[in-house]
Parts: structure tokens; C-alpha cells; sequence
């Protein structure tokens, strides 16, 4: 059985789009819609979710150049697959710049299908991509709130300074956030006496693979009050470097 395909042409001729649906017939079972204005492209895209859009360049009434602008307009990433007989090189460079992803001849379409099966191939790519990235993001931005909503005061070192303090560990040391980060070091926050004890742990963390060995110090507030505090640190890399 062969594979169904939604496919928008954009021809002022009826004759050139049934030559192209009979030639996708040989590989798929077209359900197809013949438009040649902008307004009756705009209602068929509103009402019809469509696999591959196939556009004649030059129509008396509208262009391939402006089909593809409503495309992208619309947020519409649809292969776009250009047919014309008015079609030089300059002309095809033009249409593959404003978004085009290929373009025939329509004397030769024998490269119509296979150029349709990898365009819907590479669509099919870059949905699952952009379903994954949105995927992570949401999975960031909720790690991320969790972190700032901690009881617990989190942060992220690199070179002993900090990278990142959500609000938890700041409000411990009576700091603001953007005084912490990216200018003050850990070891800022430790009493002299301890400071060596806690950069040789850093260092030590730095080496492990997993969890580090925890630290028991004394750290110093803003307001110069001394801290019992426990670190537990975690190698892990921030841009390409190592921090923890």
C-alpha cells in the first residue's frame, strides 16, 4: 500500500498540478490541493496540515518568493520544493536563499520524488530535534526551579570561583546573589584557619569521578558572624572545563 501525502501545490495551472500528481502516484497516494493566490494559500494552510508544499515560481497573480514568506511567517517548516519552466540558475539560487529546499524543472520531474522523500525525511529530523530540545529545556527550567526553591544552599565553582549560588546558599551567608558570583571565591567565605583544609578538598573533589569526600568547616557571613557548615561537592564541567 502505498504511503499517503498531503501535498499544497501553488500552480495557476490545473494541467501542470495533475502532472505532478500523476507522477507521485507512482510512489505515494497524493490527496492534493491546487491553489495560485495568496489568500487561497493563507485559507489552505489554516484548514489543512499538509506534508510538502510544491510552488510554481512566477503566477500571475502571486510568486513562489512570496509562498515561501507566508510559510515563514506562519511558523510553518514544510519541505518547499520549487517547480517551474521560467527557472533559470540565478533564479533557482534566489528561491534556495529564501528558503526553498530544492527546486525542478517541470519538463523533467524525475527527481520530484526522490527529492520529496528526503525533504520529508529531513522535516521529519528536525521535529524529533526540536521535540527533544524542548523536551530539555523543560526539563532545565525544572531542575532549575527546584534548585532555586532549595532549603539548601547550592552552588557551582570553577577555578574557586563562583559560578553560580542559588538564593538558599546567598540568604546562609547574608550575600545577595550578584554579590557571589562571577568575582568571589569559596575560600572568601572560610575562616583563615580553615582555608587550606577546604582548597585541599576542592582539590580532591576535582579528582573524583562521583561524589566527593564531604567537608566540616567554619565559614564567615557578610555581617563577620562565624558558620558550622558541612560541603559536599561533585565533580562536573562548565563549559568544556572543570568545576564542581
Amino acid at each position: 500500500m502505498k504511503p499517503p501525502l498531503r501535498i499544497l501545490i501553488i500552480d495557476d495551472s490545473p494541467e501542470d498540478a495533475v502532472l505532478l500528481v500523476r507522477e507521485l502516484k507512482k510512489e505515494f497516494s497524493p490527496v492534493m490541493e491546487r491553489v495560485e493566490t495568496e489568500e487561497a494559500m493563507l485559507s489552505a494552510i489554516e484548514k489543512g496540515k499538509w506534508d510538502v508544499v510544491v510552488s510554481d515560481f512566477v503566477m500571475p497573480e502571486f510568486n513562489g518568493l512570496a509562498a515561501i514568506s507566508i510559510l515563514h511567517q506562519q511558523n510553518r517548516d514544510l519541505p518547499f520544493i520549487m517547480v517551474s519552466g521560467q527557472m533559470g540558475e540565478e533564479l533557482a539560487v534566489e528561491a534556495m536563499r529564501a528558503g526553498a529546499h530544492d527546486y525542478l524543472v517541470k519538463g523533467n520531474l524525475s527527481r520530484l520524488i526522490p527529492a520529496i522523500k528526503r525533504e520529508l525525511k529531513e522535516a521529519s529530523d528536525r521535529d524529533k530535534r526540536h521535540k527533544a530540545e524542548a523536551a530539555l529545556h523543560a526539563t532545565e527550567a525544572r531542575f532549575k526551579s527546584l534548585v532555586e526553591q532549595s532549603l539548601v544552599g547550592i552552588y557551582l565553582l570553577q577555578d574557586g570561583i563562583f559560578s553560580y549560588v542559588n538564593p538558599k546558599f546567598a540568604e546562609i551567608f547574608n550575600f545577595q546573589q550578584s554579590e557571589l558570583v562571577d568575582g568571589r571565591a569559596l575560600l572568601d567565605l572560610v575562616i583563615d584557619e580553615d582555608r587550606q583544609a577546604v582548597a585541599e578538598i576542592c582539590e580532591t573533589i576535582l579528582g573524583y569521578s562521583d561524589n566527593g569526600p564531604p567537608c566540616y568547616f567554619r565559614g564567615q557571613g557578610k555581617c563577620g558572624k562565624d558558620l558550622q557548615l558541612e560541603m559536599h561537592g561533585t565533580k562536573t564541567e562548565l563549559n568544556g572545563r572543570p568545576a564542581s
